[in-house]
């Protein structure tokens, strides 16, 4: 799923550029609706594997990708200021 979810986030940041394509607001909505729909999907079956260091770090990264390409934020920028651009809380929380 994670791979999945990354190359839908690639296609969409391809189809949003600065200068043309989707609007911010647009690609926002995309983003809310395509990636985490397919994160949490299943959440009762891994909500066990998400303890494990692995487990949780393939979706937390998955998820900080699509909070950097939402913001359009240098990928610098740290986890808590991502999730106060973007709105959205911590995947595993």
């Amino acid at each position: 799923m994670v791979e999945r979810c990354i190359k839908i986030i690639y296609n969409l940041s391809r189809a949003a550029k600065l200068s043309w394509g989707l609007k911010k607001e647009a690609f926002d909505v995309m983003c809310k609706v395509a990636i985490l729909p397919l994160l949490m999907y299943g959440t009762p079956v891994w909500n066990d594997a998400i303890e494990y260091k692995q487990n949780r770090q393939r979706y937390v990264r998955v998820q900080r990708l699509s909070k950097l390409k939402m913001a359009r934020a240098y990928r610098t920028t740290s986890e808590e200021a991502l999730c106060i651009l973007t709105g959205m809380t911590p995947i595993t929380l």
